[in-house]
């Protein structure tokens, strides 16, 4: 066996020399990630091509196959993915039953947008080795969206019945055009689940079967609630209510009402509305962030801050998010947790005006604390 102590080891010499240069080429291409993406992606390539060569030089190279198989693993969350993918396509040239390589080829293609590819390839992983539930959940959820609706339901007949299993299931069946048995689906779901993102999803689905009329009223409230004059407000208002005589626990209607109270001043009943969506759905984070903007225009800054915080870390960056949790912190005294969260806004969007004026308040409460000092 070729290698040295502790070190990479292959069969012959052929595949050690290709393993240990490929190893190299990983090394130059983490070197130069920052200063020369270019190069880097060379690299990366050169690394893959390494490694396959090793393997065609010795198939048992377990060392190699392994740093393939981990280095598609990091194409899956940062760059080179099109290279990663050349390389695992060209490795089950010589190893069609490699499930893991597979497997991961899945993802890179989904990630990048081919979804029949993804298919093809998730399904033959799982052929040489049963994927999990959740990975059946999305094979059929990408299978349902090229109308392979028959293919889905047999995935789905794998999985345990949970209520994301449940959605899916119906979703699949609608798009399948089994409207009914679609809406057997969701009665089931909603029979046990009342809170929570399926239940949520799940009222909003069994609407758009049951009533298509009544969610397109929902949709045209929505848009004049968003971008409408305030002269729309009153009729948009009155469409949401109507909802509630067919879903009464419709997130989307309780959160429109909201809106339309926030733009009508009256951040009382704005509250009490966004309350409603989190009670229905308690990780919503735009019910999260327009709770806390309520209950900061109504000066309940310690009630509005832990909203504002949980909002902006769902959204990381999202500018507007980070500045009101910002401005939140600026009004509870906490003046560096406010400048941290500001600054990180305007590095997001240098140009919006609020996070501007919430930066111009923060300085002059800061001079203020170092006059008295």
């Amino acid at each position: 066996m070729t290698g040295s102590p502790g070190g990479p080891t292959a069969a012959n010499e052929d595949a050690y020399r290709a393993l240990v240069g490929a190893l190299e080429h990983e090394v130059n291409a983490t070197l130069l990630a920052q200063a020369d993406p270019a190069r880097a992606a060379e690299e990366l390539g050169a690394a893959f091509a390494g490694h396959l060569a090793a393997l065609r030089a010795d198939p048992g190279c377990l060392a190699a196959e392994e740093r393939i198989l981990v280095l598609a693993a990091e194409a899956t969350e940062g760059e080179g993915r099109e290279i990663a993918i050349d390389a695992l396509e060209s490795y089950l040239e010589t190893s069609p039953r490699a499930w893991r390589v597979h497997y991961l080829l899945g993802e890179l293609r989904r990630q990048a947008g081919d979804r029949s590819g993804a298919i093809v390839a998730w399904s033959h992983a799982d052929a040489l080795h049963p994927l999990r539930d959740v990975d059946l959940l999305q094979l059929a959820a990408l299978e349902r969206e090229v109308g392979a609706g028959a293919s889905a339901a047999a995935h789905l007949r794998r999985v345990a019945r949970t209520p994301a299993l449940l959605l899916e299931r119906a979703r699949s069946l609608a798009a399948a055009g089994a409207l009914d048995e679609a809406v057997v689906e969701l009665d089931a779901l909603l029979a046990t689940e009342t809170v929570g993102e399926p239940a949520a999803h799940s009222r909003r689905l069994r609407l758009r079967l049951r009533h298509p009329e009544v969610e397109q009223a929902l949709e045209r409230a929505g848009e004049a609630v968003v971008s409408g004059p305030d002269g729309a407000l009153a009729g948009a208002a009155d469409a949401l209510e109507g909802v509630f005589a067919i879903e009464p626990d419709l997130w989307e209607a309780h959160f429109g009402l909201g809106l339309v109270a926030r733009r009508q001043g009256d951040h009382e009943r704005a509250a009490a509305a966004f309350r409603r969506v989190l009670a229905l759905w308690p990780e919503q984070a735009d019910a999260r962030h327009e709770l806390g903007v309520a209950l900061l225009a109504s000066e309940r800054v310690n009630e509005a801050l832990p909203h504002l915080e949980a909002a902006a870390a769902d959204r990381p960056d999202d500018p507007a998010y980070l500045a009101d949790a910002g401005f939140a912190q600026l009004r509870a005294g906490n003046l560096t947790a406010a400048r941290d969260r500001l600054l990180r806004a305007r590095a997001l969007d240098a140009g919006d005006p609020i996070t501007a004026a919430y930066l111009d308040e923060l300085a002059r409460v800061e001079a203020l604390v170092r006059g008295r000092r």
